[in-house]
């Protein structure tokens, strides 16, 4: 078997498991992973926000710090 078999099948076999069992530690409770996915949905609704007020300033030519550009 070449090497490159070899790494196609540890794809493969790390593909077919559950990421979690990776990435999630023995200590995560599920108050712990809930606070996680609130503040990523925290901080991805603050940004999306930022983007969407920087394409309407942009739009109606005022900088986000209120002076005309």
């Amino acid at each position: 078997m070449s090497g490159t078999e070899k790494h196609l099948e540890q794809i493969k076999k790390i593909s077919k498991e559950n990421i979690d069992t990776y990435v999630q530690t023995s200590t995560f409770t599920d108050e712990i992973q809930d606070a996680i996915r609130t503040h990523i949905q925290l901080e991805y609704k603050s940004w999306f926000f930022f983007r969407k007020l920087g394409a309407d300033c942009l739009r109606s030519n005022v900088s986000l710090h209120g002076f005309p550009r």
